[in-house]
């Protein structure tokens, strides 16, 4: 069971640095120490999609060994978070239902569904937790808003606890993914394919995209073109504007794929090419993505990388780059 698992893992923790006296006993003092806290930091949900909510369910539990009367206030806000990107109670999801259980309940769940000691004063969810309830669930239910507006965020606060402490844990960050959002569909992972300007040799590398946290016209690309070759161990990320209108990717040249910009030794930048293949650091490249059948990624022209430090070009230069969507 993973949250009784859990729990007996946080006390555990608590304990391993409760008395400094080895040859002491160590002691979980439920006065105080107790503690009410998340199971995670984050979670997300499907927008709903044909009328069909997705669930999340957060789990917190109350932390102690015989178990103690707590209470906690859940408050809902979306401010810490651009407003372009908050996440509105209502219109994109819905705060369901919360659910109080013992620590039997995985076995068990006789109850599950009954709403118990959970109150609500002046729209704030008051979660009170009893010797033999220990553990509660808030299940947050999608709402199909219909509009493409790129992915939306909340936040659910832990507050104004009583009875024990508050935990480290005391937000969930929760993520309602658009699935109007054309730009979902290129995040994820991919099987890049190229082939090498030096020798005509095929290369592959795994590349991952991620979706800008602020800007929702912005994805990550790690690595756009891989060092393998070279013995580089890691890859910055490089970013890349989408252009819906055209299906198009721009990534800007000269962005830093190893080391950085103020680095005395190495800065692998990423670039283009001239007529006399010499190495080009302004403008962008553009790729062409379609997902009509499956995502591919290609890139409309080579890219290379050297060091701008010593200008020791060239360390890597392939063409016929594309990537396809595993």
């Amino acid at each position: 069971m993973k949250i009784k698992s859990f729990i007996y893992t946080a006390l555990a923790s608590v304990l391993l640095f409760a008395s400094c006296d080895l040859n002491k006993p160590m002691e979980f003092d439920d006065a105080t120490q107790a503690f009410i806290a998340f199971d995670d930091t984050e979670g997300s949900l499907d927008e709903a999609a044909d009328g069909v909510p997705c669930e999340l369910d957060l789990t917190l539990y109350c932390a102690s060994v015989e178990g103690v009367a707590a209470e906690v206030d859940v408050v809902v806000t979306a401010d810490s978070f651009p407003e372009a990107s908050r996440a509105i109670e209502g219109t994109h999801y819905v705060v369901d239902r919360i659910e109080l259980y013992s620590i039997e309940y995985d076995q068990t769940k006789e109850n599950f569904g009954e709403r118990i000691n959970v109150q609500v004063v002046d729209g704030v969810e008051k979660i009170k937790f009893t010797k033999e309830r220990r553990f509660a669930s808030i299940y947050i239910k999608s709402i199909d808003n219909a509009e493409q507006g790129g992915d939306v965020k909340f936040d659910v606060v832990l507050t104004n606890v009583k009875g024990c402490n508050l935990g480290a844990k005391s937000r969930c960050t929760v993520t309602v993914v658009d699935d109007e959002d054309p730009i979902n569909m290129l995040v994820g992972s991919y099987k890049a394919t190229a082939t090498s300007m030096f020798d005509g040799s095929s290369e592959t590398w795994n590349v991952k995209i991620t979706r800008d946290e602020e800007d929702p016209n912005t994805l990550w690309i790690n690595p756009v073109i891989s060092l393998a070759r070279n013995g580089v161990p890691s890859h910055n990320s490089v970013y890349a504007t989408v252009d819906l209108n055209n299906n198009t990717l721009a990534m800007p040249l000269g962005q830093s794929l190893f080391g950085s910009p103020d680095a005395t030794d190495y800065n692998i930048a990423v670039a283009g090419f001239d007529a006399q293949a010499n190495p080009v650091l302004s403008g962008a490249i553009v790729a062409n993505f379609d997902v009509t059948n499956g995502v591919s990624i290609t890139w409309t022209e080579g890219i290379g990388a050297g060091n701008t430090v010593d200008n020791g070009w060239w360390w890597q230069a392939v063409d016929g780059i594309t990537y396809v969507k595993q």
